[in-house]
């Protein structure tokens, strides 16, 4: 969009007549425009703004659109070690409400996490609020692999090369950490099929597996995955607690089917996560690649990419499921777009090793935003504070009241 096409786009989007396509070319502008320009575009704004009157939320739509992106055009990296931290600051927002700037990035949001630059680039990894005591992200993997014999190896007490020989397979602890099982992928037959169990417990980094078949598996905190040490019989079969994904190695002659507490995910090749966290009250399968059958309960249905398949007291389908938000547990990330405070701070329980108590019952707002996962649970619970939420933490209890 050129300077004039902006200007006639914001004196419509003051009326609230203007199209979903013009919005999206001023948010692509937005990303890549020089800062002087979008604080032009800020400035004559205002001149707009003061001229037509603007409902609330339209203000604040127009405040936070135009501060994000000069946000990130300024200090794209408020954090070397964390690049994808999207936060605002305050002081420019003070500065903008009375210029009337722009909306979330990630539309129907209601709040939008806040943080002080000078936190970030002053003490990136010592962020202390006052009544806040600082747990740090999770450093390894406490994760253990409960063989067949009842023997467990624990991957944190271990040095990387061959832990251990099952049969005609070896179990091994790579340099990255990952483990990997490798020899023979089929056994004689399934009277003979050894099972090992791994887990991964709250406050653990998630960890790979790559089974005897070439399936990879990433295992979220608190969660189990039991599987064969080499596959036998007619189908590939393995059972999750927790939350795990799955780039399945494809073998069209053996399924592979994976178990939820009686949710059966069937496939031959695929990518997919699954999510079977009890506290979450249903299971939730995502595919991203490759074609699924998910049964519970005598029903099923059969899900393609970009959909996912929930599982409460039957099975149905939601066709367009946040696929950044699912997948941000594996790449790293809190994602959360109008997310409630109880479903995040589930997910910071399980990350942290802490647990949460409310007081005087959960606050109603919804956030979003996305910080890493390396972020100390202080730097977490200040974005909460910004926001409005009170959170004080008492050893590894986290207080939270409205």
């Amino acid at each position: 969009m050129d300077q004039a096409e902006i200007r006639s786009f914001l004196k419509r989007y003051a009326e609230g007549d203007y199209k979903e396509a013009e919005h999206s070319q001023f948010m692509e502008w937005l990303r890549s425009a020089p800062i002087k320009e979008i604080e032009k575009i800020a400035e004559e704004y205002r001149i707009i703004a003061e001229t037509k009157p603007l409902s609330e939320d339209l203000q604040a739509r127009i405040i936070d659109q135009i501060e994000t992106a000069l946000n990130r055009r300024e200090f794209p990296d408020i954090s070397p070690r964390h690049p994808k931290n999207r936060m605002l600051v305050p002081g420019r927002r003070q500065k903008l409400a009375a210029a009337a700037a722009i909306a979330l990035l990630i539309a129907g949001s209601i709040t939008y996490w806040l943080a002080a630059k000078r936190n970030f680039e002053n003490n990136s990894e010592k962020t202390v609020i006052a009544g806040i005591q600082d747990v740090r992200a999770p450093q390894v993997s406490k994760a253990t692999i409960t063989l067949g014999n009842g023997r467990v190896i624990y991957l944190d007490s271990v040095d990387n090369g061959v832990l251990t020989k099952q049969g005609n397979v070896a179990i091994i602890k790579t340099a990255e950490g990952d483990v990997s099982y490798k020899g023979a992928t089929e056994t004689a037959g399934p009277d003979s099929v050894t099972y090992n169990t791994l887990y991964n417990p709250r406050g653990s980094k998630v960890v790979n597996l790559t089974l005897a078949d070439g399936t990879r598996v990433w295992l979220n905190s608190e969660s189990s995955l039991r599987y064969p040490v080499s596959f036998a019989g007619k189908d590939r079969k393995v059972r999750i607690t927790g939350e795990a994904y799955f780039e399945v190695a494809k073998n069209i002659s053996k399924q592979f089917i994976v178990d939820a507490d009686g949710v059966s995910t069937e496939v031959l090749g695929t990518h997919f996560n699954v999510n079977a966290y009890k506290d979450d009250g249903h299971t939730a399968v995502t595919l991203l690649q490759g074609v699924v059958r998910v049964a519970f309960s005598g029903s099923s249905v059969i899900i393609k990419p970009g959909q996912q398949a929930v599982a409460t007291d039957d099975v149905h389908i939601i066709k367009n499921p946040d696929l950044e938000s699912v997948m941000a547990w594996k790449n790293g990330e809190f994602v959360m777009k109008s997310a409630d405070i109880h479903s995040i701070m589930r997910q910071v329980a399980r990350w942290y090793d802490v647990d949460v108590v409310y007081e005087g019952g959960i606050p109603a707002a919804r956030i979003s935003g996305e910080v890493s996962r390396n972020l100390n649970l202080a730097q977490i619970l200040q974005v909460l504070k910004y926001s409005g939420i009170q959170v004080k933490v008492d050893g590894r209890r986290v207080i939270v009241a409205p």
